[in-house]
């Protein structure tokens, strides 16, 4: 019995360090609550560690829009041990590279770092994680950083062009907001509230420790297992993380906003109801949106810029969101061409309602988001967000490695029939025109 088990033993261990080599993505959910995503990558002696939360500006209060940007940054402005300069010199003399980020659906600690400079880094690392000052000295300059971010938006087309597109999309859903938050909402924070809102969303059930590189799965659980954040603070109902809701407000019918601005140039948007990363749908709408944006081989731009010269910029976009999504066109033109751009539009949509692509070009677009997608997966540090983004948005990591041959299987009549099934629906129309014109 006791030769048994250890032979037992032995052939998992094997097992183990093949599923290492192979660099195969594990998950493991840990005693603490946090959800571990490992992959061992020896090709460089590097690494890269990213905690995450599951938690992004679309689940902040309204009233504190803002809160979960201004956090993220301010968690490298110090600690109870270290000052933020103390921080980036250490980080620097190691060579590594130490970043946040969030989005609207979660936010994201992040360290890249040559494998052997990360023992003396370790400890650093980790309190900055549990141990964020969040000084009151340098909250009046991030909120007002921020607040120049929003501001300066009104000096770019295209973001004026968006933002009233998303504000009349959305509405009053958390996605209509600015992932950056609102300038009424930044006033508001406090360094408490900043307190409050870490402690909330930095709970164990609520992260996701990933780790890509040449480290070994026991230092990066035992990591993860130490640490130790504090308990939340109780504090008034709406302050809490809010589920991100559905969307109510479908279009029932099609909505046209024109809007005069201070802009010489014009700006046409066409936007339409397209359903979440959840959905079967989801990667055939990746695909279209290669079929008609995304390079200049795209139909939008073949047909709209190269050969009619209608557009000075043209693209399309299709966000993916955990809740109802979008799916748009847009253009930058003179405002002479708008009628002529979006009949030219109606026909390309049309057409791929009518017409499925040829093997050929969707073959070329495929190989297109192929070479992009393994391209931008070189380092350690873009495969560790990689894994955490589809853990987050699809509830696996390995959906990385399925994405590529879920977009290779979509055929040329399954590209129609999602066309004429979002296309032929109502649209939002955004058209901003120069204030002299009429």
């Amino acid at each position: 019995m006791f030769r048994k088990n250890n032979l037992l033993l032995v052939f998992g261990l094997i097992l183990f360090l093949v599923s290492q080599s192979k660099g195969e993505i594990m998950t493991t959910i840990l005693k603490n609550g946090i959800t571990l995503i490992y992959e061992k990558d020896q090709r460089q002696p590097l690494l890269a560690i990213g905690i995450f939360s599951r938690y992004g500006s679309a689940n902040e209060p309204e009233e504190l829009a803002g809160i979960t940007n201004i956090m993220q940054d301010m968690l490298l402005q110090g600690t109870k041990k270290h000052s933020a300069e103390e921080i980036a010199t250490l980080i620097e003399n190691a060579g590594g590279h130490l970043g946040v980020g969030s989005s609207y659906n979660f936010t994201s600690i992040s360290l890249s770092i040559p494998k052997e400079n990360f023992p003396k880094i370790k400890s650093l690392f980790t309190e900055i994680l549990t141990e964020p000052l969040f000084p009151e000295n340098q909250l009046p300059e991030e909120k007002n950083r921020q607040i120049a971010e929003i501001t300066s938006r009104q000096d770019h087309l295209h973001s004026v062009a968006m933002d009233i597109m998303r504000e009349n999309f959305y509405s009053d859903h958390p996605y209509g907001r600015l992932e950056i938050g609102t300038i009424s909402g930044i006033k508001k924070i406090t360094r408490q509230d900043l307190n409050n809102w870490y402690n909330l969303i930095y709970q164990p059930a609520n992260l996701i420790l990933v780790a890509v590189g040449d480290i070994d799965y026991e230092t990066v659980r035992q990591l993860a297992e130490d640490l130790k954040f504090s308990k939340p603070i109780p504090t008034k109902n709406n302050f809490f993380p809010k589920d991100i809701p559905p969307l109510s407000n479908q279009l029932v019918e099609n909505k046209v906003i024109t809007v005069k601005s201070k802009f010489q140039q014009a700006y046409l948007i066409v936007n339409f109801v397209a359903r979440p990363v959840t959905d079967q749908d989801f990667v055939r709408l990746k695909t279209i949106h290669l079929l008609l944006g995304s390079r200049m081989s795209a139909r939008l731009f073949n047909e709209l810029r190269e050969k009619l010269s209608l557009a000075y910029e043209v693209n399309s976009f299709y966000p993916t969101q955990l809740v109802t999504s979008h799916f748009g066109i847009y253009l930058g033109l003179d405002s002479k061409n708008i009628n002529l751009a979006e009949n030219k539009i109606n026909e390309i949509l049309g057409d791929l309602q009518t017409n499925p692509p040829s093997e050929k070009e969707l073959s070329e677009a495929k190989k297109y988001v192929r070479g992009l997608y393994l391209l931008d997966h070189q380092t350690v540090g873009r495969k560790m967000w990689y894994y955490d983004y589809w853990q987050v948005l699809k509830g696996e990591a390995a959906y990385d490695q399925k994405y590529l041959t879920e977009i290779e299987a979509v055929q040329p009549e399954e590209i129609r029939q999602t066309a004429k099934k979002y296309f032929s629906q109502p649209s939002l129309t955004v058209k901003i025109i120069p204030a002299d014109e009429n």
